[in-house]
């Protein structure tokens, strides 16, 4: 009976131990969840106030895109007005050769509107006298890299042949190879 009185009361004690033993790991369990809800919560605030930052510096820089664009639009139309309008004529070639973008005055000077310009070739409205010269010095200025300056006379359908001075300038790719042709037209007043 003694043995059994001892092992009830081990068994008391045990029993009593695994209460408190079970109490207290509920007590740290509850801490460490009351801790990880605070980090998370303050985790949470900083992410909140990170994104609310970022929102506000991308509306800063998103509007600054916005002022830029319209300063770049403004100054795309007045240098097209004064491109296209200006009292020379402007036309760009392509490494073919093909006109790929004419001013006014140079359809003026070729006698058809521009969007009929758009890929002929150049050589054709020079006088037939002129056409190897021209090619000549497509040929120099690529070589030299420098600006070439020629007269020749513009021979347009249905009108007289009008002599006009054209400064031919290469442009090159990185690879050395000419991407595209810039000539200036002025006319030559006739005295």
């Amino acid at each position: 009976m003694i043995c059994k009185k001892i092992l009830i009361e081990h068994q008391n004690r045990l029993s009593s131990g695994k209460k408190t033993m079970d109490h207290n790991i509920q007590n740290d369990l509850e801490k460490l969840r009351q801790e990880a809800q605070t980090r998370l919560t303050q985790r949470i605030s900083q992410a909140q106030y990170d994104l609310e930052l970022y929102q506000t510096e991308l509306e800063i820089q998103h509007e600054e895109l916005r002022r830029s664009y319209h300063e770049l639009n403004n100054l795309y139309e007045e240098y097209w007005f004064l491109y296209y309008f200006a009292p020379c004529g402007y036309i760009t070639l392509n490494h073919n050769r093909l006109i790929t973008r004419v001013n006014h005055k140079a359809a003026e000077l070729l006698t058809s509107k521009d969007s009929l310009l758009i890929n002929l070739g150049f050589s054709r409205f020079l006088a037939k006298e002129d056409q190897n010269l021209f090619l000549q010095r497509l040929e120099k200025a690529e070589h030299s890299g420098e600006t070439e300056h020629l007269e020749v006379q513009l021979t347009p359908s249905e009108q007289k042949p009008t002599w006009v001075r054209l400064d031919v300038q290469p442009h090159f790719t990185q690879g050395g190879k000419v991407s595209q042709w810039q000539i200036t037209l002025v006319e030559l007043k006739s005295t």
